[in-house]
């Protein structure tokens, strides 16, 4: 999901995108099943640029793009496997295609460069990937810290939050193994094994509007149900602080003055939501 300028909520679902009022009343949809214009096998992403215009990332790589007013502007393809779109700013695209590799391409679709940046390592540290003001952000997991990087790929510097505690204890690996089941192939267990102690980093990176970066804790299988838990850095890497979720809320985007995401309930239901965020608020007394 995302939120207009002004106010408007956009909700994605497998082939079409439902616009809600700032109250939460129902103003239209775009979208169907199928293959022609305006047309969807499934959702695969949705990315909002500049003027509040829509990228889709249809299954087949095929990208629509629609105006904030749910009208079809055009479409064009990207490059088989293409997993998600990132927007630099600038008219530039993000692409990342399969385990982790990313082009960036015009916003007409035409190609512009190709850098391979990262490769899927094991188990749960899969690398992470956001914009922002042009640079790209990646991070393997395997630290608390991110790499930033220009548009060719080139390092421009490094944030960390230094000697961050992620060691293991015996107990949190053995719930992990408990938790994969008695009969664990040999992959599983090579991967279980190279966890080697360490609990991955983080497992998804956000970048607010302030260029403040959002670190989600990782959460093992075992974990899902407890509550998201993120770390803020501000954009020149100054800690900020800690900010856990609502229980079974899922966060998709953070913006200047709400978290936007989804909140299942106990019967797997998905309610769309967004919460109030204060910035700047000197902690209660005590």
């Amino acid at each position: 999901m995302t939120r207009f300028s002004d106010g408007r909520v956009v909700v994605s679902g497998q082939q079409e995108i439902r616009l809600y009022a700032a109250a939460g009343d129902f103003l239209g949809s775009f979208g169907r099943e199928g293959e022609g214009p305006g047309e969807f096998r499934q959702i695969w992403g949705m990315e909002r640029i500049s003027g509040d215009t829509l990228l889709l990332l249809d299954y087949d790589e095929r990208v629509t793009v629609v105006t904030p007013d749910l009208t079809l502007s055009r479409t064009f393809t990207l490059p088989l496997f293409t997993d998600a779109i990132y927007d630099l700013g600038d008219g530039t695209l993000l692409v990342e295609i399969g385990y982790g590799s990313m082009s960036t391409y015009e916003g007409s679709g035409g190609l512009r460069r190709e850098s391979l940046l990262s490769t899927l390592p094991f188990f749960a540290r899969v690398s992470q990937i956001a914009t922002r003001e042009g640079t790209i952000l990646r991070g393997s997991a395997d630290a608390m810290e991110v790499e930033e990087l220009d548009a060719t790929g080139e390092l421009i510097r490094i944030i960390r939050i230094p000697d961050y505690p992620l060691e293991l204890t015996a107990d949190e690996i053995d719930d992990a193994r408990a938790s994969l089941g008695e009969n664990l192939g040999s992959v599983a267990m090579q991967r279980l094994e190279a966890m080697s102690g360490m609990r991955p980093a983080y497992a998804d990176i956000m970048v607010d509007p302030s260029g403040a970066i959002w670190l989600e804790r990782h959460r093992a299988r075992h974990e899902w149900e407890t509550p998201q838990s993120w770390l803020v850095l501000d954009h020149d890497g100054t800690w900020l602080g800690q900010l856990v979720m609502p229980a079974g809320f899922s966060l998709h985007e953070v913006q200047m003055d709400a978290l936007l995401g989804v909140r299942i309930d106990a019967l797997d239901v998905e309610h769309p939501q967004v919460l109030r965020l204060r910035r700047n608020r000197a902690p209660a007394a005590g």
